[in-house]
């Protein structure tokens, strides 16, 4: 696997740390870049590795083909993120969920099983996933509605025109996913995330995940809708720091859930 392979697949919001004792991945939502997690690095301490997945037709990726198979998105990744050395735990807020689950089964099946899974605002793999198509105006109905997407790009003609054809490619993606029959459960612990006001995927839907591990799990329900971490990065971040370190075995020594990103308040402590 070439280094060039790591760097497409892969976008780094800070640069990479001389020494690391984690690294997180974030996969982003339906119709979003890796630049979408570009504020997280605000919110960990630098010896954390953010990377976030840049799906093809995204970013420095526009001129290729999106994928419309999960498969095409999760093998790939998996392939450059076993190379990864040290701990390794893996986000993935609604479209990102599925990619990340099957992320973690290729990882786990090549030996190198992540320490710990996050989905967010996403019914567990196993869970019914057939979505009727939506036409254009429903599309963007949804997008309004549900928040996650820059509305000035939703108001110019041919922004909206390439949202609306990522949108619709990881439509076509979601609808056509299987869990498959034979039963596949992660050995990491799984901790789900949800917005208590998510229309979309209520916090009933994120207990499936228990299911789907063979080691501890969690769901933490937040105040807001599907993008409910718009306004909850404190609370959300909190309990991402909080799990890393339970799993890597550390001491308490991050910030607080309640402080305020690096950069933005000087109470924040390494």
């Amino acid at each position: 696997m070439s280094e060039n392979l790591g760097s497409t697949w892969l976008w780094e919001p800070r640069p990479r740390p001389p020494s690391t004792s984690a690294t997180l991945v974030l996969l982003p939502h339906s119709g979003a870049m890796a630049q979408a997690y570009a504020n997280w690095a605000d919110w960990f301490s630098d010896d954390i590795r953010l990377v976030a997945a840049q799906y093809p037709g995204r970013g420095q990726r526009f001129s290729e083909e999106h994928a419309t198979d999960l498969n095409d998105l999760a093998g790939p990744l998996a392939a450059v993120l076993a190379r990864e050395p040290g701990p390794l735990f893996v986000f993935g807020h609604s479209l990102g969920g599925l990619v990340g689950f099957e992320v973690c089964w290729r990882l786990q099946r090549m030996g190198r099983g992540p320490d710990g899974f996050f989905p967010s605002a996403t019914p567990a793999a196993h869970q019914s996933h057939s979505l009727r198509a939506p036409s254009e105006a429903e599309l963007v109905a949804q997008l309004l509605d549900r928040g996650g997407m820059d509305r000035v790009a939703l108001e110019d003609p041919d922004l909206l025109d390439l949202v609306l054809r990522a949108c619709l490619a990881d439509w076509a993606m979601t609808a056509s996913y299987r869990y498959g029959a034979e039963r596949r459960v992660l050995e990491c612990p799984i901790v789900a995330f949800g917005g208590a006001e998510d229309s979309a995927v209520p916090g009933a839907l994120l207990g499936g995940w228990a299911e789907l591990t063979a080691g501890p799990s969690e769901t933490h329900v937040l105040d807001g809708g599907h993008f409910y971490f718009d306004g909850q990065m404190a609370a959300l971040t909190g309990h991402l720091r909080r799990h890393m370190r339970a799993q890597r075995h550390e001491e308490d020594h991050d910030i607080e859930d309640n402080e305020q990103p690096r950069g933005h308040s000087p109470s924040y402590a390494e």
